[in-house]
């Protein structure tokens, strides 16, 4: 509404309604259209207001800094880098979040406005194995490389703020750049030139002494965020009435995260692969039978197993036609050398599964006679290799849920239940007894961990350990279901009675379906590292 027209009607509202229709035009949004209007100060002239007066020098990097007291929450900048990089329409690189106290005496009502930090040790690029990041020596900026990305979705896991974002429709992730294009140029971001309130801007900061920083894990952004000494983040964040404390932030709800399909198949068969083989060589080393058809079957379903774990895993990829790169940073990435650790594990499988129909068609030349143990010692050294690269891959995410004590423990005793289940399955006859009482252990171990962490949980997973009661309850206890009689009741019946095939394999399918819902509680009940207010 003009000032004329509002002039003229001031003579017919009353002084609440005229009071009330002068507020309404005194938002944040319509001063920054009145101020472009007015033509006072050339756009270009005060867009480079918010700009550093020089680029960085060597040890220093552009970095964003944000007036928590300026921000009123209108998303403009949300909006304006919706638009000036074209995203898609659920696609966001530029979050609004508000945190709300909880005490009295300390009231809290913030809005907040984040992007990428663009950390001085970025996570998403130590993590990511195909390289698709790269931090600009001159400028400091972390870019994501689309060409390079596979859609692997673990700098996601990774990035303890929550940025990077997938879109399924290119099957490859994305993420803000900070317009390096436009800084280029001497032009400000596209969030920074529409804040109707500049409360965002862009500044040079010193590149701090990594292992100084990390020395102090209390220097949080926004304090209700993992460590900075992670990353090192380069945002500022300020206000006069001083940053919200964790403790007056209103905690918010654990809620289940996707349960990742493709990468609960790829761990569970890939651990059983290993379980296999290591418990079919165990009985020929300490048991004078010798079943050839029992061994036989048990290295074809080792392999088998090894082989659909890797090819789901591929599944899980937005570009899986790249699935090759994946081993490219190694150096860093514990995804890399989980994919040559099980590429040199599915090796060994195969050999050794040759060997034993080599062995089987008795062929002229025989084998020497070291062949056999060196390529048993190989799967199983190999093996146990990728599930230990399989663990810190999560454990390096730091979420609690996935610390590397408690993803060793399920991945390590996936494999030794699985194993025991297939042992008893084949060898229901000629081992009656050990069979039936490993497979029992095993269970009774493995289960006694995880009911400890539903009853008694840490701290640290009391969210996650309330998501598996609640939430995700179904799945919790079908998983004890399936996991009791599969491991505990029908084994506890074949050492009273005899076992037929029918009952041991059940016990094994019932193991089996027990790990893959154990494996999907472990990715739905995680709770992930966010900004504060986020959802």
């Amino acid at each position: 509404m003009t000032q004329a027209h509002s002039s003229a009607e001031d003579k017919t509202l009353s002084i609440i309604d005229q009071f009330l229709l002068d507020q309404a035009s005194l938002t944040a949004v319509s001063q920054f259209a009145r101020s472009h209007e007015s033509g006072i100060h050339s756009p270009r002239d005060r867009y480079r207001e918010l700009l550093p007066l020089h680029a960085p020098r060597p040890g220093e990097q552009y970095a964003f800094e944000v007036d928590l007291d300026l921000c009123s929450g209108c998303k403009a900048c949300v909006t304006a880098c919706h638009a000036l990089n074209g995203l898609d329409d659920d696609e966001v690189w530029r979050n609004v979040q508000v945190i709300r106290g909880v005490t009295r005496k300390q009231p809290v009502l913030q809005t907040i406005t984040s992007a990428c930090h663009h950390c001085e040790d970025p996570a998403c690029l130590n993590g990511c194995p195909v390289l698709a990041y790269e931090k600009d020596s001159a400028t400091g900026i972390v870019r994501h490389l689309d060409d390079q990305c596979i859609g692997c979705q673990y700098c996601v896991l990774k990035c303890p703020y929550d940025v990077p974002k997938y879109s399924a429709a290119r099957g490859i992730v994305r993420k803000c750049d900070m317009c390096s294009n436009r800084l280029a140029e001497g032009e400000a971001p596209a969030c920074v030139q529409a804040c109707p309130n500049e409360a965002i801007q862009i500044t040079v900061v010193g590149t701090a002494d990594p292992l100084k920083y990390r020395t102090h894990p209390e220097n949080n952004l926004l304090n209700d965020t993992v460590s900075a000494s992670y990353t090192l983040p380069t945002t500022r964040y300020i206000s006069q009435k001083g940053l919200p404390s964790a403790s007056a932030i209103e905690p918010e709800d654990p809620r289940p995260e996707p349960a990742h399909t493709p990468l609960i198949l790829m761990l569970v068969f890939t651990q059983m692969a290993l379980g296999v083989f290591s418990a079919e060589y165990l009985v020929h080393i300490v048991s004078p039978v010798r079943v050839p058809n029992a061994s036989f079957f048990a290295q074809a379903v080792g392999l088998a197993s090894c082989f659909i774990g890797l090819a789901a895993s591929v599944f899980h990829l937005g570009r899986p036609r790249y699935a090759w790169k994946a081993f490219l940073n190694w150096r860093k990435s514990w995804l890399s050398r989980e994919v040559i650790a099980f590429g040199i594990f599915a090796s060994f499988c195969l050999a050794a599964f040759l060997l034993l129909i080599f062995a089987k068609m008795n062929l002229s030349s025989p084998v020497p006679a070291w062949v056999p143990p060196a390529f048993h010692t190989g799967v199983i050294v190999s093996g146990l290799a990728g599930v230990f690269c399989s663990a810190m891959l999560y454990a390096d995410t730091r979420r609690p849920f996935w610390s590397l004590d408690r993803s060793a423990a399920k991945f390590y005793g996936s494999a030794v239940v699985l194993g025991c289940g297939a042992l008893f399955a084949l060898h229901y006859r000629d081992l009656p007894i050990p069979a039936p009482l490993l497979l029992i252990g095993a269970t009774l171990l493995k289960l006694g961990f995880e009911i400890r962490e539903l009853t008694q949980p840490r701290s640290d997973i009391a969210a996650s350990s309330f998501l598996m009661r609640g939430p995700l309850g179904p799945i919790t206890r079908t998983r004890l279901f399936c996991s009791i009689c599969g491991g505990l009741l029908i084994p506890a019946l074949a050492l009273i009675s005899e076992a037929t095939f029918l009952s041991s394999a059940i016990a094994f399918v019932l193991c089996l379906a027990g790990e893959l819902l154990e494996r999907a509680l472990f990715f739905k009940a995680v709770v992930r590292w966010k900004m504060p207010g986020s959802q």
